[in-house]
């Protein structure tokens, strides 16, 4: 998607997250990163990345690549975000608009 607009994003999600602008998951929107990892003592690791893809009813569905399973998109009202991603959510982050 960012490339169709002619921006360059790196290929580190950590990198990654220090582009753009904060958002809070209200104002988040179609097109948004979204970021997991940890919090440490020395700061946040950030480790993986998805993007917002819809957003409806407050509950976002994003898109993110998987090595083991490939192109994914998860729900954050399914188990795999309660189970899994609500656990190392971190914080999202507009690139443009």
């Amino acid at each position: 998607m960012y490339s169709f607009f002619n921006v360059d994003l790196p290929h580190n999600a950590q990198a990654m997250s220090v582009l753009g602008t904060p958002v809070s998951w209200g104002e988040s929107t179609k097109g948004d990163l979204v970021f997991f990892g940890s919090r440490t003592s020395s700061g946040v690791k950030v480790t993986h990345v998805g993007m917002v893809y819809s957003k409806e009813n407050g509950e976002i569905e994003m898109v993110h690549a998987s090595l083991s399973q490939g192109i994914k998109f998860d729900r954050s009202d399914a188990s795999v975000w309660k189970n899994y991603w609500g656990e190392k959510f971190l914080f999202m982050r507009r690139i443009f608009g």
